[in-house]
């Protein structure tokens, strides 16, 4: 795991996550892991959206779509955190039921690109409004302590988590 990494506060399950961080400079980093996803959507045949390795598990896009609302979380999370003068206490998501509950069955790979594109620049412009005080700020989700700036790197590292597991598993 990178260093910078180490000192973060984080839930120790996150961990999991920050070691696949590749770049301790955050910009840097979160353009690296739009690249990776940008490409394998790319270079995934359409049809392979929908394959899933097993009955019970997610599609690839429903995977994709994960990641992207799981980053639209995170980016709520760590704008909460760092504009409130209080600590902030918020409630965690089941993932599971947010996939169940989306009305999107079957995407394309242009609309997946797009909804992916959308919120990653909402991702960039967000922390573009951060002042280095703000991202240092800690708040609690999930009933874990996070701090502002880790949000950011677990958002990126989410993606290469999963990347990793729709490579190894479904490809």
């Amino acid at each position: 795991m990178i260093e910078e990494m180490t000192s973060l506060v984080v839930a120790p399950y996150f961990h999991t996550y920050l070691k696949l961080v590749e770049i301790p400079y955050l910009p840097s980093e979160l353009a690296a892991s739009q690249e990776l996803v940008e490409d394998f959507l790319n270079d995934l045949p359409e049809e392979k959206l929908d394959h899933r390795y097993a009955e019970d598990k997610w599609s690839v896009a429903e995977v994709i779509q994960h990641c992207i609302e799981t980053e639209i979380i995170f980016c709520f999370r760590a704008l909460t955190i760092a504009r409130e003068s209080e600590i902030v206490n918020l409630k965690g998501f089941n993932e599971d039921d947010y996939a169940k509950a989306s009305a999107k069955q079957h995407w394309k790979k242009s609309e997946i690109l797009i909804y992916f594109d959308a919120v990653r620049t909402m991702t960039n412009c967000i922390l573009n409004t951060m002042s280095s005080e703000q991202l240092k700020k800690v708040g609690v989700a999930s009933d874990n302590e996070i701090q502002v700036e880790a949000l950011f790197f677990v958002t990126s590292a989410h993606y290469r988590h999963h990347l990793n597991v729709l490579n190894e598993r479904y490809l």
